[in-house]
This record gives structure tokens, C-alpha cells and sequence, in this order.
């Protein structure tokens, strides 16, 4: 069993890491953003979308309430665990949403990724939106355990719609972990993987930032899990890229090709899985 789960990992790794076509993103790419990436496995960029930041604050936290109903939300999700983690709010928005469309068709975002792969970036699946925030902590959850993002090469992005320093609810990255070469049973199985080693070899970083920041990371070679604060709030929007393998099949947004008419062909094939 462990040899074919093997097996398949390396087959799909060699094919969704290898591309004819080099990526090529558009001039306004900051080459500083870019290198930054490369050489810690993530990267923040300052006051990405202020704006939109203070919009879903206004609109969806001080609202007092959701619609379930409300276009922009395509799932929203409850179950014991997510209820155990905190997360007074889980849900999957509409890439067409008011609250996410300036991210998902973001030229800066499609490039510093694509860059990064070396090869064109798909969004996996539809963002995320969460508010994390409990009162207490009873029992430990598995994503506080070191891993690497479902054995492929993923990038995911966190955009914070609120300020988060480094006391509070947030995701912890080994820096530079995503540089070396990782052993293959690390990226199967997270039980595999030594927290105090991770912590012993590496510099742990927590990914925070200011409100409208825009944090991306190496989800799937990097090092990272989640650190849960009591009495601490953590609102953001969190998308991933990966190379076109694990798109999530039944996630598919009718209205979003309209939207993305204008936009590069860069952008438009980023999200052609989800449109």
C-alpha cells in the first residue's frame, strides 16, 4: 500500500513539476517579492488590498449576521471539528464574490506564483473564508502537527482582514525548510514528521501582518501548521495554487468567466478549472 501511495506521489510530482513552456509573467511583477519567496518559502506583501480588507470587516463580521442565501457564499460549513478549532466562521465564497474576486484575479498574485512555480498556477479550489476565535482550548488538533500540504506542490496565500501580530491564532513556517530535500514519507504522512527536530533545525516563523496584507507561503514543501491563542481572533481569506493537479472537482462558478473577460490570459487560465 505505502508503495503505490509512493509511487503515485512521484509520478504526479514529475509531471506537474516539469513544463516545456517556461512561465512568463507580466512586467509589473516585483522581482524583490519574488526572491524573498524563493529564499525564505514565503512572503509578505504590505497593504496589499486595504480596501477590500475593511469591505468584509464592514459587511460580513459587523453585519451581525450571514445569508445563507447571499450569492457570494457558496458553502458554508459546520461540524464538531470546526467548531472544536474555534472557526465561528468556515465558508467557501464564490470566486466571483465581492469579497474575494480582487484577490483570486490579482495579476500580482498569478505572477509571484507562477514565477515561483516556474510553470502556470491554478486556484484548487474556491477561497476560504474563516474567523477563528475560541475561548478556550481543550484538546490538540492535527494541524498543529508540522506537515506539508497534501503531498503536492501547493501555494497557498492568507489575506488578512484584520491586524495579527504574533500572539495570536496564526500559521507557523519553517523558514527555508522548503529548500531542502524533504523525505518522501514527510509528504504522506504527517505522523512521520518530528516537531521538536522541525523546531530544532529550522527558524519558526509566524505569519502575521497588518489588516489588507497579503501573506503567501510554500504550503507543500514547507514546514508549517496552525498555532492555536485562546481569547484571540484570526479573520482572513485563504486560497491555494497548485500546478493543475487536485482541483477540486465540484467547485465551478458560472458566473465567473464574464467577470474575467478583460483580465490577462494569465489570470483567465488560473482560474479555467473553477469557470
Amino acid at each position: 500500500m505505502q508503495i503505490t501511495k509512493t509511487a503515485k506521489y512521484l509520478v504526479e510530482r514529475l509531471y506537474y513539476t516539469s513544463s516545456i513552456l517556461p512561465f512568463k509573467p507580466g512586467p509589473d511583477l516585483d522581482e524583490g517579492y519574488l526572491e524573498e519567496f524563493k529564499h525564505k518559502g514565503y512572503a509578505v506583501i504590505p497593504s496589499f488590498n486595504k480596501n477590500l480588507a475593511e469591505c468584509i470587516r464592514s459587511q460580513v463580521f459587523e453585519s451581525g449576521s450571514l445569508h445563507l442565501a447571499d450569492s457570494n457564499f457558496f458553502e458554508i460549513h459546520s461540524n464538531e471539528r470546526i467548531s472544536r478549532l474555534g472557526r465561528k466562521l468556515s465558508s467557501y465564497l464564490y470566486p466571483s464574490s465581492k469579497y474575494c474576486f480582487d484577490l483570486v484575479s490579482s495579476g500580482l498574485i498569478v505572477d509571484l506564483v507562477g514565477s515561483y512555480f516556474g510553470r502556470q498556477p491554478y486556484l484548487r479550489n474556491f477561497p476560504m473564508l474563516l474567523n477563528t476565535e475560541f475561548e478556550k482550548k481543550e484538546e490538540t488538533d492535527v494541524q498543529e502537527h508540522f506537515h506539508l500540504d497534501g503531498g503536492t506542490r501547493q501555494v497557498s496565500c492568507i489575506f488578512l482582514i484584520e491586524d495579527l501580530d504574533e500572539e495570536m491564532t496564526c500559521t507557523e513556517f519553517a523558514s527555508r525548510s522548503h529548500r531542502e530535500f524533504l523525505p518522501i514519507s514527510h509528504y504522506l504522512d504527517r505522523w512521520k514528521i518530528d516537531n521538536a527536530e522541525i523546531e530544532s533545525k529550522y527558524e519558526i516563523v509566524r505569519l502575521c501582518g497588518k489588516a489588507g496584507d497579503l501573506i503567501v507561503f510554500d504550503a507543500g514543501n514547507g514546514y508549517h501548521r496552525g498555532r492555536f491563542v485562546p481569547k484571540t481572533s484570526r479573520k482572513m481569506i485563504h486560497l491555494n495554487y497548485t500546478q493543475g493537479n487536485r482541483i477540486v472537482e465540484d467547485h465551478s462558478d458560472k458566473r465567473l468567466a464574464e467577470h474575467i473577460s478583460s483580465h490577462s490570459r494569465r489570470v483567465v487560465e488560473s482560474l479555467s478549472f473553477l469557470s
